[in-house]
């Protein structure tokens, strides 16, 4: 069970968030992606529920259908990694949502994690509902998900301990471990993740998605952009919450538009599966994943298994920038990319450091997608790809996460 309190309960009606606003009715700067993937630069004016308005590159205002897009996305700075003990909490749920806050250190313990978070108040969100808990994900394994047999509580030391996951809350957990009988008790600052057994759920058909600029990731009803101000209500397994939430555009850092059955799925949750390479002169380098970016090293091959009605998958690729504070071995950087779907090629383009990015946008309909990077003419040295943005885009109807 998810349960929005605190403002949300103690508020009636409407809750406005947020300081240094836009003049009313100011556009706003942003990408709009339509559902073959394309985007375009506008000045973003108003959404409803039908209709999507803005500003075109020649300032003249136009108005959509919504259901010719998929996502707008607002110019904020990229979400890096989240640090290690910057007092955030990163919670995963089983429907792709996601909760970035502070650990209710006083909250009573029990079958539930308890946030606060800047824009939904208190949250208390049920263990069944729960994916993953980071607090430290710098400390390896944080946040993965383990086998399906057991809790996993990763350890800031390092150790990792498996069993059931009986409370949480306050300052410490309880976890039965395999072959006991009785729950040990956990201090949450010697947490570095909890990741459950929960299996994952397909989200709410047919509802849109609000991120925030802290991470947050929101099932959302009802959004409407407007004045400076998105404004939706918050939902649960479909069902939206007693209240509704205007937040200032700057805290806003994109609008997924699922309301009319076409979602985009990132390339980085979906199962995947080295097929070759992954070791770079003997050593170990496997696929990396970053919020928003996927980074490869050559030689490699990576197999995602497409969902359900995949349509389209498109991302940038280019080469790693920071190769520039390695030396004069930047300027070996080259490298093949191939992108293929059920082993029919789709893709092949060789980035250097004189053509270092490439747009892909490529039919994706099928059951595999496997993207492989090869050396080139310097071998691999400095042969470091960044996918960034990369999604499928699945059919209307179709499961998708």
């Amino acid at each position: 069970m998810f349960r929005i309190t605190h403002v949300l309960r103690s508020l009636p009606a409407l809750l406005v968030l947020g300081h240094g606003l836009p003049a009313l009715g100011t556009p706003a700067a942003a990408e709009l992606l339509t559902t073959d993937l394309t985007g375009r630069r506008v000045r973003v004016h108003k959404l409803t529920e039908d209709t999507l308005s803005y500003f075109d590159e020649t300032r003249r205002l136009m108005a959509q259908p919504v259901s010719r897009f998929v996502r707008v996305r607002f110019d904020r700075p990229a979400v890096g990694r989240m640090p290690a003990d910057d007092g955030r909490v990163r919670v995963e749920l089983v429907d792709g949502q996601r909760i970035v806050g502070a650990w209710a250190a006083d909250a009573a313990s029990g079958e539930a994690v308890h946030l606060n978070h800047d824009v939904l108040g208190s949250v208390r969100i049920g263990l069944d509902r729960v994916r993953s808990v980071t607090w430290d994900p710098t400390i390896s394994g944080a946040g993965t998900p383990g086998p399906p047999s057991g809790d996993h509580l990763v350890l800031r030391n390092g150790d990792v301990l498996e069993g059931f996951l009986s409370e949480a809350g306050g300052a410490a957990v309880r976890i039965t471990m395999q072959g006991q009988n009785e729950p040990l008790e956990v201090a949450v600052s010697s947490l570095a993740s909890v990741t459950l057994a929960n299996r994952p759920v397909p989200p709410a058909p047919r509802l849109d998605r609000v991120a925030l600029v802290d991470d947050t990731l929101l099932g959302a009803r009802n959004v409407v952009i407007e004045n400076g101000h998105v404004t939706f209500e918050p939902a649960v397994n479909g069902s939206p919450a007693d209240a509704v939430i205007r937040v200032a555009l700057p805290r806003v850092r994109r609008v997924d538009l699922r309301r009319h059955g076409d979602v985009l799925v990132d390339l980085a949750g979906l199962p995947r599966a080295v097929t070759d390479g992954g070791r770079v002169f003997g050593v170990p380098w496997p696929p990396r994943v970053e919020p928003g970016r996927l980074r490869l090293h050559a030689p490699v091959t990576v197999r995602f298994d497409l969902p359900p009605g995949a349509r389209r998958f498109a991302a940038t690729a280019e080469l790693e920038e920071s190769r520039h504070d390695e030396g004069p071995t930047a300027a070996w950087a080259d490298l093949v990319l191939r992108v293929a779907v059920d082993g029919a090629p789709r893709l092949e383009q060789r980035l250097s450091d004189a053509a270092a990015g490439a747009l892909i946008n490529v039919d994706a309909e099928g059951r595999t997608l496997s993207v492989e990077v090869d050396p080139a003419r310097h071998g691999p040295v400095m042969d470091r790809l960044v996918l960034r943005d990369a999604f499928v885009l699945v059919r209307s109807g179709a499961a998708g996460r």
